[in-house]
């Protein structure tokens, strides 16, 4: 199997920082909101925790992203626990890098459309792009395939809109 991967630069939305708050596994939360990648969200951030990231690209908040949610309720990311350490330790954050051969590097639109590809010719993309051929189902399989074909694929819900 082949894995795509693509680069993009990082930027940071820009927030509106609101004046609702409410608490969040004891942290006294703020509401703000954003359009990042095509979708509107909606967040709460903990200033009581003072570090500046989140979910997907939702970033940049004075305090960790605790909540977010698109503004069509497709996406909900929530953090579930959150553990204070009992000694400092220094965080050292590094670039991850895909330079080995288990990446193919791929334009941000040619990723997009192996996406969608993958969800409206399921087989094909198996064969064509990770070159996996399925010759046998089981369970009547085969015709599941092609009712789902006819039916246009796979519904695909990209969390990038844009």
């Amino acid at each position: 199997a082949r894995n795509y991967v693509y680069e993009e630069t990082l930027q940071m939305p820009r927030w509106v920082i609101e004046t609702e708050t409410k608490e969040i596994l004891g942290y006294l939360c703020q509401k703000a909101t954003t359009e990042c990648a095509g979708r509107k969200w909606i967040v709460f951030f903990s200033p009581q925790i003072p570090i500046n990231k989140g979910p997907f690209k939702l970033w940049g908040l004075p305090g960790l992203v605790v909540e977010a949610q698109d503004s069509n309720g497709f996406f909900n990311f929530s953090l579930s626990s959150f553990e204070k350490l009992s000694e400092q330790i220094d965080i050292i954050y590094t670039h991850r890098t895909y330079s080995d051969k288990k990446y193919d590097k791929l334009s941000r639109k040619d990723f997009l459309k192996y996406e969608t590809f993958s969800h409206k010719e399921p087989l094909g993309f198996m064969d064509t792009a990770l070159g996996i051929k399925l010759t046998s189902f089981n369970d009547g399989g085969k015709e599941k395939m092609a009712a789902l074909k006819a039916k246009g694929g796979i519904p695909l819900i990209s969390l990038e809109i844009e």
